[in-house]
Formats: structure tokens, sequence, C-alpha cells
């Protein structure tokens, strides 16, 4: 049921709005001045991917995923794997910022836009269940709890994973407007999923569940599986919609050394809460603590016993939401992860810390109406204690965004990011499995080895370059004799070498150890392109894709025509 407080009209919102994006812009004042931070943990490659990803979107690739100029100009094939779409979001803001080379300022006003965003996409959620004020206060706390400002935006620069927070409540709105059976939720429910997809396809691993979960609780408070089945729909309609990018990242992601991400210092139970408190992310597990122990434990306290049954019972759910995510980060959880090896591919179990942040809201702001009210001597109690944790939280935003405006103070370690953000290197993780190692040293090597591709190291064979574009470059070519030619990018599977003077393929290998690209040559004069095709697997996921989008469409249409006829 709705709660008897709800506005579900947007009535009287804007002065909230206009809150939240005040507080939003304060938050981000560092982002928008200084742009992203640049001493963040992910901050260089963000900032390498979308450097390169808007050049080539705005040079007319619709898609780009073959990134041609990273890794010292020998190509990276992140975007085959990598969600495009707060890149794609980003890239408008491209024109406004001319002389930002690698996009700094671009990725800091896109973050405090999602931020922002995120405010009100939870505010839009929480006042549908709670009064406009308590809605307010839960959105303000979604902006300032620390694993989504101090530790994904500033500390770690996980620039995707905020973006993916500002879908997370947007899905569940969308789920409350279905159960209430609100026209067009369904559609807008399969949107946003599809919005978290094409974000950071892990948070939309580890989302998807409590959406799940959320909609069985609001079917069985109503004794209907209405809620559950149309929300499994639209889940199902917003995969189809992205298999153009899912699918084709599931099948090839043998060509690239993924597993390296599953091993050594990745592996989940390195970072299992409880096996070794001090490993990399104990802050992480602090603010989890903070957050399940001093606020679920007060509010659980104070306000169950005082809230309305429809209330009491979704309280009940998200503090039962907030125990489970707790319990994956713990040591005792490992069954699970052991159990469920899709699982693990979240890698780190201190991303649970998201769920945490979406399920804290609803409960502060059930908890806020009754606690203001100061009936028990201990409700003061307990708001002192809530102001006292927003206070440490605000303590540890301020340090985190003042700690990424600063550079290393190790020279060193400035040096090697400065170097990485030149060659454009990527993770050594995501490189083809046919290249023996992207590190920097290795990287520069393997550049001034191959050189210009004006000629090859054999006097008999004379390349000249005609176009060089992603995907897509053309030679001509003068060989004495049948020879083997190597062009200066990586091989990735799909490049293919055509004769432009017939229909004739030309034998294209990966070269060893380095993993170049390889065209055995005929002897003569040729004109030859050299092609990155789209794989069968990828052609087939757009055709999903396609279909997919065309049920949609019939489905609105469907849905908007039985309305025009009710109206009449």
């Amino acid at each position: 049921m709705i709660s008897p407080h709800a506005d579900t009209q947007g009535r009287k919102a804007f002065p909230a709005m206009a809150a939240i994006a005040a507080i939003g812009i304060v938050l981000s004042l560092p982002l928008i001045v200084y742009g992203f931070p640049q001493s963040s943990a992910d901050g260089i490659y963000h900032a390498t991917y979308y450097s390169n990803f808007a050049a080539q979107l705005w040079s007319g690739e619709l898609y780009p995923r073959w990134m041609y100029k990273m890794n010292a100009g020998l190509g990276s094939p992140i975007f085959y794997y990598y969600p495009p779409l707060a890149f794609y979001l980003t890239s408008v803001l491209k024109p406004f910022f001319p002389g930002d080379l690698h996009g700094w300022h671009q990725l800091g006003v896109s973050a405090a836009i999602a931020l922002i965003a995120s405010g009100m996409f939870m505010y839009l959620w929480l006042k549908t269940i709670t009064d406009r004020k308590s809605a307010l206060l839960g959105a303000i706390i979604y902006m300032i709890v620390p694993y989504h400002i101090a530790e994904d935006l500033y500390g770690r620069g996980a620039f995707a994973e905020v973006w993916a927070f500002v879908w997370m409540p947007l899905i569940l709105f969308f789920v409350r407007g279905v159960h209430l059976k609100l026209r067009f939720h369904g559609l807008g429910l399969a949107a946003s999923c599809a919005l978290l997809i094409l974000t950071h396809l892990l948070m939309t691993m580890i989302f998807l569940p409590v959406v799940l979960a959320y909609a069985c609780y609001l079917g069985y408070s109503t004794r209907t599986f209405r809620s559950p089945l149309m929300t499994g729909g639209a889940i199902c309609m917003a995969f189809g919609v992205c298999s153009f990018y899912w699918l084709t990242a599931l099948s090839a992601q043998k060509y690239v050394s993924f597993e390296e991400f599953r091993t050594g210092y990745f592996h989940y139970g390195n970072w299992l809460l409880g096996k070794d408190l001090y490993l990399g992310g104990s802050l992480r597990y602090f603010w989890m603590l903070l957050e399940v122990g001093a606020l679920l434990g007060s509010t659980l306290y104070a306000a169950t016993s005082r809230l309305r049954s429809p209330e009491r019972s979704e309280f009940l759910f998200w503090s039962a939401i907030i125990l489970s995510g707790g319990f994956l980060m713990t040591s005792p959880s490992a069954f699970i992860w052991r159990m469920v090896p899709p699982l693990q591919m979240v890698q780190f179990p201190w991303r649970f810390n998201a769920v945490l942040a979406v399920a804290i809201c609803p409960i502060l702001a059930f908890a806020f109406p009754i606690l203001k009210r100061c009936n028990r001597p201990s409700d003061v109690g307990i708001l002192v204690i809530a102001a006292l944790i927003c206070l440490l939280w605000a303590q540890g935003v301020a340090k985190k965004a003042y700690a990424s405006l600063q550079s290393p103070r190790n020279g060193h370690m400035q040096e090697v990011r400065d170097r990485m953000l030149a060659l454009g290197q990527d993770a050594n993780a995501l490189r083809p499995i046919y290249v023996a190692s992207l590190d920097a040293d290795d990287l520069e090597a393997l550049a001034r080895k191959v050189g210009e591709p004006t000629h090859d190291t054999v006097s008999q064979v004379r390349l000249t370059v005609l176009s060089w574009k992603p995907r897509d470059i053309v030679l001509a070519v003068d060989a004495g004799a049948d020879d083997v030619v190597t062009i200066p990018q990586f091989y990735f599977p799909g490049w293919t070498a055509y004769l432009a003077d017939g229909p004739r393929t030309l034998p294209v290998r990966p070269s060893r150890p380095d993993g170049l690209v390889t065209i055995a040559l005929p002897a003569g004069h040729h004109r030859i392109r050299l092609c990155l095709n789209k794989n069968r697997a990828e052609k087939e996921a757009q055709w999903v894709s396609l279909a997919s989008v065309l049920v949609a469409m019939i489905i609105a249409l469907i849905s908007f025509g039985r309305r025009a006829h009710h109206r009449k």
C-alpha cells in the first residue's frame, strides 16, 4: 500500500529539487572547479577511456568500441566490455571544454550532475512512501552516504559507478508505479533497468535481485503476483534491448585476460570482512559498520513500534536488505560466494555498500517524522547519534575531496600517472590474450619496435598509409616478393585484410609474442584495406536489441491506445 503521506503527482516538488541541486553543487564544488579527482585510484583510467571515446564519437563513429589510439597507439578493445552510457552522456559536454585535452573537467561536471540527479531520483521515489520533508532528508542522506561520495567519487574515482547511483532509485520509483498500476511505468521500469545495465554491469548484478525482492514484497502486501511478474518482464525487456552491449561482451570475454580480475589481488576472498580488517578496504567497512550498527540499530529501536502497519513492513524489508548486504561483505558469507560463481565477478564484496546506501534512505525517511517529535527521552539521544554520524560523514567527504585535489607526495607516483595518461595505458587484465603485457615499459618498447607504418624492416616491402581510422585502415603496398608485414595495432578477432583490386582476403594473424596484426602479403603493388569487422555474435546481439526495441514500441502503442479508448 502507498503511504497516506504520498505525493505521487509531484506537487510542490520544486523547492525540494532546488534544495537537492544546491546541496549537490556544494558537495561537488571541487569537481566543478578543478575537475575529476586526478589522484583517485581509477581516475587515470576513466580519463583515458573518456578522452578516446569522446574523440572517436565526435569524429562520426556511432558506437566506438575499438580505441585505436590507446596503448601507445596500438589500440584497445575496452568498449567491447566496458558499458558506454556514462561516456555518451559526458560527451555532450565536450564542445564546451575545447581546451580540456584529457577530459578532466568534463568528467568532473558529469559526476556533479550524476550526484545531483541521484538525489533528485531518490526524492522522487521516497515521496511515494513518505511525506515530502522526510523524502528530502532521505535524498540528502543518499548524496552524502560515504560510500557514494567519499569513497566512490572522491576516493576511487569510480566514474561509471557514480552514474549507477542515479538509476537505482529511479528503478525503485517505477517498481512502485508498476505495483500501483500506473500507466507506462512498466516501460519506464524497463528503460531505467536498461540505463543501469549500460552504465555498470556489476552494479546491475548486485542491485537487480534487490529490485525483484522489492517487487515480491509489494506483491505479497496486496496478495497479488502482478508486481513481481511485471517487474521480471521489464527486466527481461531491458536485457533484450541492451543485448548489443552485454551479449557482445559476454561472447568476447574469452579474447582478453579477464581471469586476472578473479585471481590474486582481485580474488573476492581477500576482501571479505573478518579475514583481515586492515586489508585494503578497511575504511569502506568502517562506513558499513556505522551505517548498519548505529543508524539501523537506533532507528529500529525508536521507530518500529510507532510506525503504521504498511510503513512498518517496508521499514523491516529495507532493514533486512541492509543486513543481507552487510552479511555478504563478511567472511561467514564465503560459502555463498563459492556456491554462486557469477557472484565472484563482482570482485570486491564491499561493492554491496551500494545496496546499503540505497536501503538506509527509506529507513531514515520513515524514522524521521517519529524521531523529530522527541516523544521519548531516547529519541533525543538517537537524533544526537545520527547528527554525529552525519558530521563524521561530512568530515570524511571533506577529507577525501581535499586529498583528491592534491598531487601525489611521491614524485615518482606522479610520473607514473603522467606516463600512463600519455600512453593511454589500459589495465593489464583487459589486454587481448595475444599480448604479453601492457606495462608502460613494454608498451614503449613495442611502439619503438614497430615505428611508423611507412615501411617494413624488410627492404622488399614498402607500405604507405592512405587512411587510418578506427577499425578501418587503408594501405598502399609494394612488395618485391611474398612476405609478412606487421601493422601497429593489437590483434583482435575480426581484423580482416582485403585486396582492393578483388574480393580476395589475406591471412591475418597475431604476431608472437607481441600480439600485433600481421598480414601475409603477395608480391606486387596492391591497395589493402584492413578492417575490424563485426563478428557473428556482435551482429546477432544487435538483432536481438532491435527486436526488443520493436516489442517495446508495440507494447507502448497498445498501452497508449487503451488509454485513449478509456478517455473516450
